[in-house]
């Protein structure tokens, strides 16, 4: 079914239909635009509802549906179009801006930790405008991390960037002597690995597998049948050890 309307740009002919239209309704009714100029096709645009993060916004919370407007040719986003507040907003989008922006913060944060570890061999992507994911050899984790993630904290400040950190090399299948903290109820359990599967042993023998977090911690709550176990474990002075799982 096509529909004419008269506008001076393609995007105004949408704009018509905001506040006439449930929002989530326009991509179903509006999937393709084409602007007639001169009696020639000017701009062919495409409709498409996602739920995501606006362009300019940072945080993850804020993500809502948007309807993203598209160049039909060259499939780069020229505009979104969502709620904020109680108004409809419609906003011009600009791709390159963004990549731009992006190599930026790449290069950024792989400068800056090259810099702190005395080496190049530093991998950054960026998961969105304020996360990245680096990556660096297995001796140097625990060198980024710090004790008690403090270095890594320190670094997501001064770049305002959230740092998830991987190792770019073979994993070391070794049993080290865990770092123990005691608070709020909560066992901290320090092994300056990032997102890995982790075995915890007490005096050699497995009691828990489990995920350390972005700074390189597991958390167990005291009041679990594991923590009670592990909190009389390290009461008794048995040892207590980890393992990085492959």
């Amino acid at each position: 079914m096509m529909g004419v309307v008269h506008a001076t740009r393609a995007i105004d002919a949408l704009q018509r239909f905001i506040g006439r239209v449930e929002l989530g309704l326009i991509p179903q009714i509006i999937d393709t635009i084409l602007y007639i100029s001169a009696g020639r096709i000017d701009t062919v645009l495409t409709t498409e509802y996602v739920v995501k993060v606006p362009a300019g916004m940072n945080q993850e919370d804020l993500a809502r549906p948007v309807i993203i407007i598209k160049d039909f040719y060259e499939q780069k986003a020229m505009y979104e179009i969502y709620s904020f507040g109680e108004q409809v907003v419609v906003v011009p989008v600009d791709a390159e801006e963004d990549e731009e922006a992006a190599k930026f913060n790449t290069d950024r944060i792989k400068e800056e930790i090259s810099s702190f570890l005395g080496t190049r061999n530093v991998d950054v992507s960026m998961l969105g405008r304020k996360k990245a994911l680096v990556k660096v050899s297995e001796d140097n984790i625990p060198r980024l991390i710090g004790r008690k993630g403090s270095t890594i904290s320190e670094l997501e400040k001064k770049l305002n960037v959230r740092l998830e950190v991987e190792s770019s090399s073979a994993i070391i299948q070794a049993r080290n002597k865990a770092e123990i903290e005691i608070k709020n109820r909560v066992i901290y359990i320090f092994v300056n690995s990032p997102n890995r599967n982790v075995k915890l042993y007490i005096d050699g023998i497995l009691i828990l597998q489990a995920k350390s977090s972005s700074k390189g911690v597991i958390r167990i709550k005291m009041i679990s049948d594991t923590g009670q176990e592990l909190y009389r474990a390290i009461k008794g002075g048995k040892v207590v050890e980890y393992m990085i799982a492959e």
